[in-house]
């Protein structure tokens, strides 16, 4: 099944929902999924799939101490092997973005959105990687 981030994204934003952005940003060797690829990641939900196993239970448990409060770097790098129990043998650099609520007026469309939703869904666009199953319109 193909899940709409963005539409995903918008509507947790517009329900109040924290969540967090996972995303690939680096992919060296045998990953399982590529540089680009992005899920939503809320207190009790997850939204698409950075490619499951260990690897995304890591991402997932990460995301949620984000999202608890806890000082979380922002970026972590993930060696798949032995020591994941995965057997891709490459290795990822995975981004943690959290979504803010709320413009406060401070975007350039009136609108009730989270701006960092609309950050994240501006950069996506103009990243230029478009994982497949991933639907973005333009904003």
């Amino acid at each position: 099944m193909t899940v709409d981030l963005r539409a995903q994204a918008l509507a947790w934003a517009g329900e109040g929902r924290p969540a967090v952005v996972v995303t690939v940003l680096q992919a060296k060797g045998s990953v399982p999924r590529e540089a680009g690829t992005r899920m939503l990641v809320s207190a009790r939900a997850v939204a698409g799939t950075i490619g499951g196993g260990h690897l995304e239970l890591k991402a997932i448990e990460a995301a949620r101490r984000l999202l608890a409060g806890a000082d979380e770097p922002r970026e972590q790098h993930l060696p798949l092997g032995p020591a994941l129990g995965q057997c891709c043998g490459g290795a990822v650099t995975l981004g943690l973005q959290p979504m803010t609520r709320g413009c406060g007026g401070r975007c350039s469309r009136r609108c009730s959105r989270s701006s960092g939703v609309m950050r994240w869904i501006r950069v996506f666009q103009s990243s230029g990687v478009r994982p497949s199953g991933v639907g973005v319109d333009k904003v």
